[in-house]
């Protein structure tokens, strides 16, 4: 069973990641986690085993999200890794919003999504990671290295890539740069912060901006005592004063 201090260390990663998503000004986040071993205050590391320090980390998820649920939040693990598991933070009404985009839901339903149903895209992708994941037979996955002709920096695969790059529109980046990042191979962007930008420069960086004065205040509400479920805001709300710093690149 993990420790108050344990689960409170798996919120403070869930708010230093995800802020924007908690204060709803972008759909979803999602983020690796990797340090498991440093999470443990209470014990020597070495004295727990790795399926105790993954089953702690199941709880101290499943706990965040019992708290973050009354706030329209999810928290669901799409993957592990040898790294840790990929955990996805997203609110569903507003990634519903995003992926009705028609140009959106057109180019997921070529990617063997059905984009009317928020539930059925996000298991859709943790299939896709799936196949990019493969089990080695220890606690966790590893990276499976399939031959693909993707040529992403970092992607892990060349002949055929099998990697998710459609994750970007679970994310809320916006559309144009999904598709430019996917046919260009990461190559070629215009600028470069929380993702690769090939539309407009201007508007990233207000988001970019956004999101990082968003992720200060949050985090320091949290270090100073706040919980997680006090930093999130309803489902039908905006941070306190977002809606019009973003009114200009929605």
């Amino acid at each position: 069973m993990c420790s108050e201090q344990y689960s409170r260390s798996f919120d403070r990663k869930v708010v230093y990641y995800c802020a924007p998503t908690l204060c709803n000004i972008k759909p979803g986040c999602l983020f690796t986690c990797c340090d498991l071993k440093r999470m443990y205050y209470d014990k020597p590391v070495s004295s727990v085993s790795t399926s105790e320090r993954w089953a702690n980390l199941e709880e101290a998820r499943q706990i965040c999200a019992a708290k973050l649920e009354g706030q329209g939040v999810r928290v669901e693990q799409v993957a592990s890794t040898c790294n840790g598991p990929l955990i996805y933070v997203y609110r569903p009404e507003a990634l519903a919003r995003y992926l009705s985009n028609p140009m959106v839901s057109e180019f997921l339903a070529a990617e063997g999504y059905e984009a009317s149903s928020v539930d059925a895209c996000v298991e859709r992708l943790r299939l896709r990671f799936a196949m990019t994941f493969a089990r080695d037979g220890k606690v966790g996955l590893r990276l499976e290295r399939r031959h693909s002709d993707c040529t992403t920096p970092n992607c892990g695969t060349r002949n055929g890539c099998e990697f998710p790059h459609e994750i970007g529109l679970f994310l809320g980046y916006p559309f144009e740069d999904v598709v430019g990042f996917i046919e260009n191979h990461g190559r070629n962007s215009k600028y470069a912060g929380c993702w690769k930008v090939y539309s407009s420069v201007s508007r990233a960086k207000l988001m970019f901006e956004a999101y990082r004065h968003c992720t200060e205040r949050c985090m320091s509400m949290f270090d100073g005592g706040a919980d997680i479920c006090q930093i999130a805001v309803p489902g039908n709300s905006g941070y306190n004063g977002w809606e019009v710093g973003l009114a200009g690149i929605a």
